[in-house]
């Protein structure tokens, strides 16, 4: 008997479990000047007494008398609930009052299928065993190894399968981007393991490990390059290969949705991706040293295997940007289409040689804390990649993994022409059709408005370029919100918002303080 370890998906089967402030842009409202005036006179008292503090937050320097708007009746900390939330005084944060809460830090609906951890870290599907730093799935138990989930081989042949796994870990430490020591590792035929697929209010789903119908699928390769040439995709997939799977293996079959835009948004909240890699950038021993990063999922939640239960790690931005837009002309050319399978394999990297560690995981957070300022960003892009599918130069400004509501990026090209621009995610949807770009080349740019009814993960712009002197500047702001400054993309480390952002959080002086005081006398 030998016991086959794989590693914890950390968090990516927090289906419908929310960090006590998920939903923050439409449920929560942080307090600034504007929202708080009515509450200044009544709290002279108050304010006298700390007029010396240095960095008061907004209840201590506006005292009790502090209100909040009647859209957002509930007071918690620094900002307001709606009045469908409850305020959890721990960390102040806002919570469905139809929600189950977890440990004080998480909160997920009743009924919908979920477990809360002992250890209150988190929230795991029904079947699924709770472990230290995640959810084991269902036939394994936590392994002695940190971040890892162990199940028991009763075959001789799942013995050798994971002997063999090991031994070439060992023996292979680095990457090798030669083809010809390539190994040739197929998907495990699991013959007692079924695939089922099912329908919940319109969205397609699969159980089990998806069996190919035909000999000859199509397939959607990958190539790892290295040096820093998109590399975190490929890397990623082998991690989520072997998480599927449970073994190492190049290659799996998957089966396209195409069940609406809803369907695949549903299944990319249900990976856990939402907030995961906000403020994550790439570490200083990386190529891609302080970039930042984005949340990718595997299976991709385009496909009736994604959704709950898929592997996710930050990857590098401009990475996820490249994989839709190769993911999107892959299923153009081979006329993949709704039910309709196809092979996804890894070339040029042996996947058993590939660590959890390799990527970053989620902050810690997995949805961002009530109080955190919007993820704004901007940039000035003059770099070219090739596309995964070598076709062309790109030029990419990622925009990142957004939340329901509505946006505007502004785009202008100060150097160098594109041949097209798309709006896409990192899965290949397009978000918005862009049809005439001459704006592109005037003084105010292109402005694109769009709205999200959800989440949707790696958005980014991606034009097409016969050149590689290019300056694309660029900036993301909320649609009815200030905008921030075009920046030059350079980032803030401290925050991990990129330069422009502008903060909601009020600080103000006593002297500002007392100049309002005065202009109401006047009201």
């Amino acid at each position: 008997m030998r016991t086959l370890i794989i590693p914890i998906a950390f968090w990516a089967t927090f289906l419908f479990a929310w960090d006590l402030a998920w939903d923050q842009a439409p449920e929560l409202l942080v307090l600034d000047s504007s929202q708080s005036l009515s509450g200044l006179n009544s709290g002279l008292d108050s304010i006298e007494k700390e007029r010396d503090g240095s960095s008061l937050d907004i209840r201590s320097l506006l005292g009790r008398q502090l209100t909040c708007p009647v859209a957002r009746p509930v007071l918690c900390g620094n900002g307001c609930c709606l009045a469908t939330y409850n305020c959890v005084q721990a960390g102040f944060r806002c919570c469905p009052k139809t929600a189950q809460t977890c440990g004080g830090s998480f909160c997920y609906e009743a009924g919908a299928g979920m477990t809360c951890c002992n250890n209150g870290e988190g929230c795991c599907t029904d079947g699924e065993t709770c472990c230290p730093g995640g959810c084991c799935p269902a036939g394994y138990t936590c392994s002695t190894e940190p971040g890892m989930c162990q199940r028991i081989q009763a075959t001789q042949k799942t013995q050798t399968q994971t002997q063999t796994r090991t031994q070439s870990s060992k023996s292979q430490t680095i990457k090798s981007s030669a083809t010809t020591t390539q190994p040739k590792l197929t998907t495990p035929k699991l013959s007692t393991i079924k695939t089922q697929s099912t329908t919940t209010t319109g969205c397609k789903t699969a159980t089990g490990i998806s069996q190919p119908t035909s000999a000859s699928l199509p397939v959607m390769e990958f190539t790892y390059v290295g040096n820093g040439i998109a590399d975190d995709i490929p890397t990623n997939i082998c991690l989520g290969i072997r998480h599927k799977l449970g073994i190492s293996a190049q290659e799996i079959v998957l089966t396209r949705a195409l069940d609406g835009k809803k369907c695949s948004n549903a299944r990319g909240r249900a990976s856990g991706c939402p907030r995961c890699c906000a403020g994550v950038r790439k570490l200083a021993s990386s190529l891609n040293a302080g970039d930042a990063t984005q949340c990718d999922e595997f299976p991709f939640r385009s496909t009736i295997e994604g959704g709950a239960g898929a592997w996710i790690r930050c990857v590098t931005d401009w990475h996820n940007t490249l994989q839709g837009a190769y993911i999107n002309s892959w299923y153009a050319d081979h006329g993949v289409g709704a039910g309709d399978q196809f092979i996804v394999r890894v070339v040029n990297l042996d996947c058993t040689t590939v660590k959890s560690t390799d990527l970053q995981s989620c902050n810690g957070a997995i949805v961002r804390p009530r109080d955190e300022p919007d993820e704004l960003r901007s940039g000035s892009e003059t770099t070219t990649h090739r596309t995964l599918d070598n076709r062309t130069n790109a030029v990419v400004a990622p925009l990142g993994d957004l939340e329901g509501g509505g946006f505007r990026a502004t785009a202008r090209m100060v150097g160098g022409r594109l041949k097209n621009l798309a709006l896409i995610d990192s899965d290949g949807e397009e978000i918005l059709p862009l049809n005439s770009l001459d704006a592109l080349y005037n003084a105010d740019g292109l402005v694109i408005d769009w709205e999200l009814d959800d989440y949707v993960g790696g958005i980014g712009l991606l034009g097409e370029t016969e050149t590689t002197s290019v300056n694309l500047t660029w900036k993301l702001t909320n649609s009815t919100g200030p905008e921030t400054e075009a920046g030059t993309g350079t980032d803030s480390p401290n925050n991990g918002s990129v330069k422009g952002t502008s903060s909601v959080l009020l600080v103000l002086s006593f002297a500002t303080l007392m100049l309002y005081i005065n202009l109401l006398q006047f009201i």
